[in-house]
Order: C-alpha cells, then structure tokens, then sequence
C-alpha cells in the first residue's frame, strides 16, 4: 500500500476516530460538503535520502493534519487523539511507522457559509518505510 493509504488507515483503525469523523480523512482536498468533524492530511516535505546503492528504505515525511470541528474544544479534542494516533510506532497496510518526531500544533479557522469551522493543525515528521 502507499504511503497516503496507510496514515488514513491509521486513523480509520482508530474507533473513537471513526465514531467522531466517520471516514472523513481526505488528501489535499476537504471534500465539498463534507459535515464536520473532518481530517484533511497534505503532505508538506517527502525527503527521498540515498547512499551509493540507491534510496534508503526508511525515510522521513513530514505531513500536516488539519483537524476541523464545529467548535474549538471538539477540535482540540480530535487533535489530541490524532496525536495519539500518529505518535507512537506502528504497521499499517504494510508500512512500518516509527515513533513520530517533531511534533508542532498551532490552530485554523474556517469561515464558512453556514457553519464556522474550528480547526488545530498538527504538523510532524513520519518516519516509515513506505
């Protein structure tokens, strides 16, 4: 599986995720329409290090995690369950997690046409196999 699978599966294997996003995990895109809560993932940095042979196996890719609720505490809220998510080492579809490293967080806000939405951006370096 890709890279992008496995961390959105990462979340989806979670049930108190689930319960309170559903499978709203999107790529790049908050899908149109979506209710809130919802999870959108972009992938800021996917460095590739090599050595004489070719890549290395395990490499470093830093994702952002916009987390967005209808209010700042249920943001808060799901931001800190991505983090426990995310954080510690783990195998999803066949890629290899280890312990997250630099982890940073600051907020958002969205206004919306008919609903305001709150969100907490988590910003960290996956380190993985994938």
């Amino acid at each position: 599986m890709s890279f992008e699978t496995a961390v959105s599966a990462r979340f989806l294997a979670d049930a108190d995720m689930t319960a309170a996003i559903g499978g709203r995990v999107n790529w790049q895109v908050r899908a149109q329409g979506n209710p809130l809560p919802d999870i959108t993932l972009d992938i800021v940095s996917d460095a590739r290090p090599q050595h004489f042979k070719g890549f290395e196996r395990v490499r470093p890719t830093r994702v952002q995690v916009t987390v967005r609720a209808a209010d700042p505490a249920s943001a808060v809220r799901l931001r800190d369950l991505a983090i426990e998510i995310l954080v510690p080492p783990a195998i999803a579809d066949g890629v290899k997690f280890q312990r997250a490293q630099d982890v940073q967080v600051r907020t958002g806000f969205e206004p919306g046409p008919t609903e305001d939405a709150f969100g907490q951006i988590l910003d960290l370096i996956l380190i993985h196999n994938g």
